[in-house]
């Protein structure tokens, strides 16, 4: 539990998860890391909280990336708000932000939405 109560205190707070800064980013992706630390430390006494240390680690990868991803992407878009950056920018930002996993570390790759697929365009 205190793994997942490290990783709500840099989730929870508005300024860190719907209203973002790149200086409120860098700092709840800095809790997150100390929190990662944490994971290989996870042991459980009882097959039944298994699964409660599982959710605890996947938390910790689903806010890690979302801070990475969020922090590469300097536009707001629908519910990705930026502060530092107001606007949708859909000359250098109409992207698919992807994650790879490379030795455990999150590798953050960019690709142009193909419009030429689709039959309506933005």
């Amino acid at each position: 539990m205190d793994l997942v109560k490290e990783v709500h205190k840099a989730y929870h707070p508005v300024g860190y998860s719907l209203y973002k800064s790149k200086e409120r980013m860098e700092e709840a992706l800095g809790m997150v890391l100390e929190a990662k630390k944490l994971v290989p430390q996870l042991a459980v006494s009882d097959w039944h909280y298994l699964s409660s240390a599982n959710e605890a680690r996947s938390m910790v990868l689903t806010a890690e990336v979302l801070y990475r991803t969020s922090l590469e992407r300097k536009e707001s878009r629908g519910w990705h708000i930026r502060e530092d950056y107001p606007d949708q920018d859909d000359a250098n930002w109409l992207k698919w932000i992807s994650v790879n996993d490379k030795n455990g570390e999150a590798e953050i790759l960019l690709e142009d939405v193909p419009l030429d697929r689709y039959p309506f365009k933005p």
